[in-house]
């Protein structure tokens, strides 16, 4: 469930779901948007090869405990965080968006070149993975 209130807009959106395999944040978000006609704008999505992809995946423990698995299907790559699995999609060589949403994910590497972390960003939000 996800509620957003814009008092100076007399706007109040509220979605409730009974499940936690739905976006409800990212679904009133986008329903804000169109409301406001401010369609939320990402960079353009670049294309990685699978090979590339492939060196993201893993699981990643989050700073609250929970956990991130990345897995490359179909020559995509899926975040699966908080009982949720989204695709995301490259806007440079690292960092990865959500379409419809303000979530990206940024990944870094260690001194040796191999991925061994994750940003998680949401509005200011900001939650680090270590690569498990």
């Amino acid at each position: 469930s996800n509620g957003i209130y814009i008092p100076s807009e007399d706007i109040f959106i509220i979605m409730l779901t009974n499940s936690g395999n739905y976006p409800a944040e990212q679904i009133s978000t986008t329903i804000l948007a169109e409301v406001l006609n401010k369609p939320l704008i990402h960079p353009d999505a670049i294309l990685l090869p699978t090979a590339e992809l492939s060196l993201f995946e893993g699981v990643y423990k989050l700073d609250d405990g929970y956990n991130i698995k990345v897995a490359v299907e179909a020559n995509e790559l899926y975040v699966t965080v908080w009982g949720l699995k989204q695709k995301v999609l490259a806007s440079s060589s690292s960092t990865f968006f959500i379409k419809g949403s303000f979530i990206e994910y940024e990944f870094l590497e260690s001194d040796g070149g191999k991925i061994s972390s994750i940003i998680y960003k949401n509005r200011g939000e900001k939650l680090v993975g270590i690569k498990q």
